[in-house]
């Protein structure tokens, strides 16, 4: 008997001792590689992800609506060493809404991208989003704030999104313009650092650092 209770003592401290260390070799095993492709989404699966207005609302305050105006008008301005501000007005607003119920009704999901997909790319987690043949120049900001939401209907439900706030500032930078048009994917690694638009801008979309 007393061996028995030996045995049994030793089978928990066993037990216990694998539970402890499992973890530890999970996380050494699981990293891909670059060149990985995680998770793909079809033309079909980004059509059924077409935001509604409601969609739209539930991402974006009017606070942003009034700062993403203010930064198209600033754009607008003429080059200048003052500084300059421009602050988003009701009338601007309402203009903001009204095109972005003529773009909600015009554009399908698919009609920005015809593919998104996850990937292992120069160690970083990236969201590659195809751009469709419609896409051949900028968007608007009613545009942009349409296929932010597109984007985040279709993948945000996966295992590999993250970090919103810097990746959404990616996709802006891109869809703005504030970078040469490029051909071939739109880019957006979860773990760059979230560093606010303006210096994601300077960084031409790609803030250094890994994000914590």
């Amino acid at each position: 008997m007393k061996a028995l209770k030996v045995k049994v003592a030793s089978f928990g401290v066993a037990v216990a001792m694998l539970v402890s260390l499992t973890p530890a070799v999970f996380a050494a095993e699981v990293m891909p590689q670059d060149g990985t492709v995680l998770q793909v989404y079809t033309a079909e699966d980004i059509a059924q992800a077409t935001p509604t207005m409601e969609d739209v609302m539930e991402n974006f305050s009017k606070d942003d609506i009034a700062a993403m105006i203010a930064v198209e008008k600033a754009r607008e301005m003429p080059a200048s060493y003052q500084y300059q501000s421009y602050e988003a007005t009701d009338e601007d607003i309402a203009g903001f809404y009204a095109e972005l119920a003529s773009v909600l009704e015009t554009y399908p999901g698919n009609w920005y991208f015809s593919s998104m997909y996850w990937q292992r790319r120069s160690g970083f987690t990236t969201l590659s989003l195809e751009p469709s043949s419609n896409m051949d120049g900028f968007l608007s900001i009613a545009q942009a704030a349409a296929a932010w939401t597109l984007v985040r209907n279709t993948v945000s439900s996966s295992q590999y999104w993250g970090n919103e706030g810097g990746m959404k500032d990616q996709f802006d930078c891109h869809a703005l313009g504030e970078v040469v048009l490029e051909v071939g994917t739109w880019d957006l690694e979860v773990e760059r650092p979230d560093v606010g638009y303006i210096m994601t801008v300077l960084a031409q979309c790609n803030p250094k650092g890994i994000s914590v």
